[in-house]
């Protein structure tokens, strides 16, 4: 069996900022440039925010369970 999950985070100024707050309007504004090699350190920290307040074990069935 095949089990998908997607989790989004925008890039408008309220969800970056509340996930990474300090960024000024132009770089909110750049990170939709994804292709942009600048943009790739606070992408990745963006994404990392995102993952420790939206994953949780519980999203994962058992079967994702590496204790054995």
């Amino acid at each position: 069996m095949l089990s998908y999950l997607r989790y989004n985070v925008t890039l408008s100024e309220a969800d970056v900022g509340a996930l990474k707050p300090g960024l000024s309007l132009e770089e909110v504004a750049s990170l939709r440039e994804m292709d942009n090699p600048d943009n790739l350190g606070i992408l990745k920290e963006l994404g990392e925010a995102a993952a420790a307040q939206k994953i949780r074990a519980s999203d994962f069935p058992s079967t994702f369970d590496l204790a054995n």
